[in-house]
């Protein structure tokens, strides 16, 4: 489906939950999709999201009231797509919505392509009842993918689960109650899995997103159980059949499941060429910023700081509101001693994320309505921009540490 693999989703600061939930369907599905939020701050960064070269293949638009967003990022996708949701809002009846506006933006410029007059009547129709096969085989697909996403509690697990490293493997022991909690989680990726191989082996329009839903459902598996030395399946299997996808799809996410995995196996300097090969598949300049960050985070894993480094760099240049970047941009330049670059690169994180230093009523209001992980960076960059002002004796040292301690507040009880 070459039509909906790199895709924006925008929202307002409010809305970050609904996002999320969409967000982590679309990883799950194999889509490659990237989060903005409308800054009604500082407009310079919806100014620069504007002016932008990127052309998705698809931007969602989530309780876009009046069309707000819409109007200023309407040139960014081949499709825009408007979503409402309420708290009865189902996402196999969302996803219909989005493949019908899909579809007819695909119809419409079919149709004005320049082309000679059909003569054969019966090609004509032939060629038109394939189309609309090919719609309706994709509304099944993603019909199933939802079915067990939403059955087997997905968001929650790809959105707010604890991510686990080789690192952590080795580093350090499980308490009890976490072995519990991983085998649990194991229980519900294998109950999707099959969810999954219960719909058959569907021969569609589209297929390739389940097979990427299956691989996906093996490698949180595959994670889980190292840590609580078990092992259903191995690394090589699961690469293998993901190189196999990506020879036959044009979808990065096939390259980037096999970097995440070779992070577990005995030659882990793979998972960087592999994710190398995956930032070449991207288009959009937006989409190969978030997997050239992820390329910058397996050197700084390797010890690789300069690289690291230049990765980090060019994500910021492919999208400059990419906070990720941004944050550790400001960390190298301050474990290089460059304390007011750091202070510069931490301040143009705090405007991103819609905290104004010079408002402490909107500041405060803001800092309870950010993500999770939202709220975890914004956590580091106050302690850091308080590390700062303590060295250069500056009055701002209390507020950066009363901030920091809000920031901690702010995250959601479990």
């Amino acid at each position: 489906m070459q039509k909906f693999e790199e895709v924006a989703v925008v929202r307002g600061i409010k809305d970050g939950k609904e996002a999320g939930f969409l967000l982590g369907f679309l990883k799950f599905a194999g889509v490659s999709a990237v989060e903005y939020v409308y800054n009604d701050l500082f407009d310079g960064f919806n100014k620069y999201i504007e002016k932008s070269k990127n052309k998705f293949d698809a931007v969602l638009y989530i309780n876009d009231s009046g069309s707000r967003y819409l109007s200023r990022f309407e040139n960014l996708g081949v499709a825009n797509i408007q979503l409402n949701f309420s708290g009865a809002w189902e996402l196999a009846e969302m996803l219909k919505g989005i493949f019908s506006e899909v579809y007819l933006v695909e119809q419409a410029e079919y149709e004005w392509e320049l082309r000679p007059i059909q003569v054969d009547v019966e090609e004509k129709k032939a060629e038109k009842k394939k189309e609309n096969n090919m719609f309706a085989d994709a509304l099944a697909v993603f019909g199933v993918l939802a079915d067990v996403y939403c059955k087997n509690g997905l968001a929650g697990e790809i959105g707010n689960s604890k991510r686990y490293s080789p690192r952590e493997k080795f580093n350090r022991w499980l308490a009890p109650g976490e072995v519990d909690e991983i085998k649990e989680r194991i229980e519900a990726w294998q109950q999707a899995l099959s969810g999954l191989e219960d719909a058959g082996e569907l021969k569609c329009f589209g297929i390739e997103h389940i097979s990427y839903a299956k691989l996906f459902c093996k490698k949180e598996i595959f994670c889980l159980e190292r840590m609580i030395n078990k092992q259903s399946y191995s690394i090589s299997d699961i690469t293998g059949k993901a190189e196999d996808l990506a020879m036959k799809s044009t979808m990065p996410a096939a390259k980037e499941i096999q970097a995440e995995l070779y992070e577990w196996s005995d030659v882990d300097s793979l998972s960087v060429v592999i994710q190398h090969e995956a930032v070449k598949k991207y288009r959009v300049d937006t989409c190969k910023s978030e997997a050239l960050f992820r390329l910058g985070v397996l050197y700084k894993r390797q010890g690789k700081n300069e690289q690291a480094e230049c990765m980090f760099e060019r994500a910021f240049k492919c999208n400059s509101v990419n906070f990720k970047a941004i944050f550790s941009i400001a960390m190298h330049t301050l474990q290089n001693g460059r304390y007011d670059e750091a202070e510069t690169w931490l301040k143009n994180m705090l405007c991103i994320l819609q905290l104004d230093m010079n408002n402490n009523a909107v500041c405060e209001k803001n800092l309870k309505l950010l993500t999770p992980k939202e709220l975890a960076y914004i956590k580091k960059c106050y302690a850091n921009l308080y590390k700062i002002a303590c060295r250069k004796n500056d009055n701002n040292n209390l507020y950066y540490k009363t901030m920091k301690e809000k920031a901690e507040g702010a995250f959601p009880s479990s």
